[in-house]
């Protein structure tokens, strides 16, 4: 009985799945096909120098005329293809564009693809490959940043009571590359300390901070004003970046940070699960290593780990550290009195402030060494 023809969907599905790390056996469960069937589909891409990231960019025809096997192709768009992730490199930086990469490409290959052409393939390219993700974003351009939802726990010493902590998360959009710190809580002064520890990670602070609508960020969500946290607010102002809270009801603003709780939870939760620890510091230290691990794991669809693609691309993007950490401030709000005196009970000191604003509300911002009205 002659074999059932494979459809090119379904070669495509082939295609994607082993681009996913699926073996031949697991691709044939999930599509109820022969192995013999994919293994002769995956040594036909083989054969013709292809791999499975330029197949399936390739059109239903040209994907078809290399699987029966009627002519090699050795078409100028497949090797233009193998290409297109440096190229999608430059096109991060400001000022390079598909037509420079073109005019680039066409000096080296005089005979190559037309500039439509060579549009249509990067396009078709794009939606196959984790790049997607990167090519939304610029260099050095957003930073997005989460509460995981799910806690891991601590033991304490003494009591040997479980204690709940909060995991934190920051990741740079167009590199991914992530950092994780386990904090007490998610308030501001966790919140604060934690993203300024990314910045220091990252070596440099990127020039906008997305959060979703955390507390410790956005006092009041708005879909056009939101009103900020003060103190968070003071401190990305510290560092010369912006605070930009997500849009609601649009889940592509949050998809790569929840992507990241995802793969935390993969490789960083799962090999903590069975070891106890008695302090945050350890926990954090532990995490540390499989987070360096995960940093330095090379992207499925790419010669390069997060971290290369960050050392080539981002870091020098990212703005100057200050030469002092943020000096953490309390911002309240409190009516001045009778006598033209502010309370503060930090200290328990009186401040005066211009006697105009006697019996006015007032903002006090105050730090280690400084009250400022």
């Amino acid at each position: 009985m002659a074999r059932k023809r494979t459809t090119m969907k379904k070669v495509r599905k082939i295609l994607q799945l082993k681009e996913a790390e699926l073996s031949q056996r697991q691709i044939a469960e999930a599509l109820k096909i022969s192995r013999p069937v994919i293994s002769e589909i995956l040594t036909k891409c083989s054969s013709h120098g292809i791999d499975h990231q330029a197949a399936l960019t390739l059109s239903d025809g040209d994907l078809e005329e290399m699987i029966k096997g009627k002519k090699k192709t050795t078409d100028k768009a497949t090797t233009l293809i193998q290409s297109f992730p440096e190229m999608s490199k430059k096109l991060s930086r400001k000022g390079i564009t598909k037509q420079y990469l073109w005019n680039e490409y066409i000096n080296i290959q005089p005979k190559g693809v037309n500039y439509s052409q060579f549009c249509n393939l990067f396009r078709s390219w794009k939606k196959t490959t984790e790049l997607s993700m990167h090519i939304e974003y610029k260099t050095g351009d957003k930073m997005l940043v989460d509460f995981a939802g799910h806690k891991l726990k601590i033991a304490d010493n003494k009591s040997g009571k479980l204690k709940e902590v909060e995991t934190y998360l920051a990741i740079l959009g167009y590199s991914g590359l992530l950092y994780v710190e386990f904090t007490e809580s998610q308030k501001t002064k966790d919140f604060i300390s934690a993203t300024e520890n990314a910045f220091l990670y990252f070596g440099g602070v990127p020039r906008a901070v997305v959060t979703d609508n955390l507390k410790a960020a956005v006092i009041k969500a708005s879909k056009y004003e939101p009103e900020l946290n003060k103190q968070t607010e003071d401190f990305t102002n510290y560092y010369r970046t912006a605070l930009l809270p997500t849009r609601g009801y649009s889940p592509k603003d949050k998809a790569l940070v929840e992507n990241a709780v995802t793969l935390v939870y993969q490789r960083i939760y799962a090999s903590l699960y069975e070891k106890t620890f008695s302090t945050i510091e350890q926990l954090n230290e532990a995490a540390r290593t499989l987070l360096e691990i995960h940093n330095n794991r090379k992207l499925s669809r790419m010669s390069v780990s997060r971290r290369e693609l960050f050392d080539d691309t981002e870091r020098n993007e990212l703005r100057s550290l200050p030469t002092e950490r943020y000096p953490l401030k309390t911002i309240i709000t409190a009516k001045a009195a009778f006598n033209y005196h502010v309370y503060l009970p930090e200290d328990k000191h009186y401040y005066s402030i211009p006697y105009l604003y006697r019996g006015q509300e007032s903002t006090k911002i105050y730090d280690q060494k400084n009250v400022a009205f």
